[in-house]
């Protein structure tokens, strides 16, 4: 699995009444700015930073600790985003990740496609590179804008999974 960041514009918009990643990132991302792309299994499913992104950011950070947490060996994520609805179901044995994935609804109308070959083995550590990748992104993005810890109530999740850049 390949997560491409491309090239969006981040637009210079703080918005005060922004309180949360979701909110905030929604304010900074264009719609008509580049997407990001997830590869699953050589299939490519564009995700809009204004509207999936923006929503599916939390639960990339859910996972990026899930990853770090030797404690855990199972995790369910139900991504929540119109153009990007999914269930995954991801077991850690070790340093390997199985992703089992149900797909529902997708941009490009891929779901058959995508469940058809719905089980995804992957390293832990090269999914760790990917989300640290996506996730170094949008913490810049957020705090060149002025979002921190001050005025977004979730931002400290950022700092909780010790991400640096």
């Amino acid at each position: 699995m390949i997560i491409q960041i491309s090239n969006p514009t981040v637009l210079k918009n703080y918005d005060e009444d922004d309180e949360t990643i979701a909110g905030a990132l929604k304010s900074i991302f264009p719609h008509d700015t580049e997407m990001a792309f997830l590869k699953w299994n050589y299939i490519y499913i564009p995700l809009s930073y204004k509207y999936d992104i923006s929503i599916i950011a939390v639960d990339f950070i859910n996972l990026y600790e899930f990853l770090h947490d030797s404690t855990k060996e199972h995790l369910v994520i139900n991504w929540p985003s119109s153009t990007f609805v999914s269930k995954w179901e991801i077991f850690k044995d070790g340093h390997n990740l199985k992703i089992v994935s149900k797909w529902k609804e997708v941009l490009g109308e891929v779901s058959d496609l995508l469940n058809s070959d719905n089980i995804l083995l992957i390293k832990t550590n090269e999914l760790y590179l990917e989300l640290e990748k996506i996730l170094l992104f949008l913490k810049k993005a957020l705090e060149i804008n002025g979002y921190n810890n001050n005025n977004l109530s979730d931002f400290y999740l950022f700092e909780k999974i010790n991400l640096s850049l």
